[in-house]
């Protein structure tokens, strides 16, 4: 399923009530749309223990890859009885697998295997695409949801464009719509002059809070934020890009959430709230860039 029509994807009908493209409207029909929730998000974080998913996921080799898909599913998700606990082990197999090193094998390998869909990764296939179609072949509704992110080419306040657009993925829990991002839950960029990616699993993009996620993830479709009241694109190039760190220390606003803030005499203030429990053993630094317009350059 997905947020818009594929240009590779031939004969897919629109659903209306789920906003989404599908190959088979029939299968809609017992799935909740995007805006009827039946509970709340968190609950199922903490609803079951997810380390067997996450042990079975870390002890699957190069050698498994290789496997016919249908048999590399069952051994991945072997003993593995809930949707949760299979959807996590996905998860946790893909964002650890080395792709770039994976693509640049030149042996031949088999079209109907977990290796071959990695090798297609980045040319022809997105990861959400690739989440999307492994949760597909388990039973378990996943949507690829097309959008605007905040990531490493973002440079605060600047108008968002095609380099910014991306995919990610939204997958049906327990009747409840949850938020997934393999990319960014795989990646990270190494320094601030280089492309390189440093493949880093991090467990934060697996059923990210809607009210966490709208900071750094814009949807086409404005249903599928998840959230009971939307926010428009406007509010959303305008807001500060806060970021997982910012949520882990259990930090707050309690001023304007802007992403660019004008002073008339040089002065401005920031306000945050903090963790009261953490605040204590706590020390911020504050980065500071000096932006000429002129020149269209900024200096640290």
């Amino acid at each position: 399923m997905f947020t818009f029509e594929p240009a590779h994807i031939r004969g897919l009908e629109y659903s209306r009530p789920h906003r989404v493209y599908t190959n088979d409207l029939s299968k809609l029909r017992k799935i909740p749309g995007p805006g009827q929730k039946s509970g709340n998000k968190s609950v199922i974080r903490r609803s079951e223990v997810i380390y067997k998913a996450n042990r079975f996921a870390n002890s699957v080799d190069q050698t498994l890859n290789k496997m016919p898909l249908k048999l590399f599913l069952e051994a991945l998700t072997k003993d593995l009885e809930s949707d949760l606990t299979k959807t996590r082990a996905i998860y946790r197999w893909l964002t650890i697998q080395p792709i770039r090193t994976i693509k640049k094998t030149k042996s031949e390998v088999d079209k109907n295997t977990a290796e071959y869909l990695l090798r297609l990764v980045e040319n022809r296939l997105t990861y959400a695409q690739l989440f999307s179609i492994l949760c597909g072949m388990i039973d378990v509704p996943c949507v690829v949801i097309s959008g605007f992110t905040k990531g490493s080419s973002y440079q605060v306040g600047e108008k968002l464009t095609k380099k910014h657009k991306a995919e990610w993925n939204a997958v049906l829990i327990n009747e409840i719509w949850c938020l997934v991002d393999t990319f960014w839950g795989a990646c990270e960029i190494v320094g601030k002059s280089t492309t390189e990616l440093k493949y880093s699993y991090d467990d934060y993009y697996f059923l990210t809070d809607p009210e966490q996620f709208i900071y750094t993830h814009f949807p086409d479709v404005s249903q599928w934020q998840l959230l009971d009241k939307s926010f428009s694109m406007r509010k959303f190039r305008k807001q500060a890009c806060l970021k997982q760190r910012f949520f882990e220390l259990g930090m707050k606003f309690l001023a304007d959430t802007l992403c660019c803030v004008e002073t008339k005499d040089g002065d401005v203030s920031l306000v945050f709230g903090l963790n009261r429990h953490r605040s204590k053993q706590q020390i911020f630094q504050s980065y500071v860039k000096a932006f000429e317009p002129d020149k269209k350059a900024q200096h640290e």
